[in-house]
């Protein structure tokens, strides 16, 4: 309604793995559920259709290695467009020290990804 002076919402169509916005020109940034597409598949998963899944360890290893080096990726982009002072706040998919993750916990039955697989 305008009631907010200087707030500019943008969605932007642009890969987050390239620059979106000018340097030095963002105040505040936020993503949500977007960051767990990776650039590249590191290799064929051979027993799951998602790396959370898998009980491959060669496949994991490769999957964080290629997620680790994205992520570096990702905040040097972010990093260099937020203003001096600015903030990057993301909200993303996660396992948890238990093995817990997106539709796989000890309070569901059945989990997400086996059962699309």
């Amino acid at each position: 309604d305008g009631s907010i002076g200087n707030v500019y919402v943008l969605a932007s169509g642009t890969s987050f793995y390239r620059t979106c916005f000018a340097p030095a020109s963002i105040d505040l940034a936020l993503c949500a559920t977007a960051m767990h597409w990776l650039t590249d598949i590191p290799c064929r998963l051979p027993d799951a259709l998602h790396s959370a899944c898998s009980t491959d360890s060669t496949a994991r290893s490769a999957f964080a290695a290629q997620a680790a080096a994205d992520w570096e990726t990702i905040l040097l982009q972010r990093a260099a467009e937020l203003k001096p002072g600015g903030q990057f706040v993301v909200a993303n998919f996660a396992t948890d020290g238990h093995g817990q993750y997106l539709g796989t916990s000890r309070r569901v039955a059945q989990a997400m990804h086996p059962t699309f697989s």
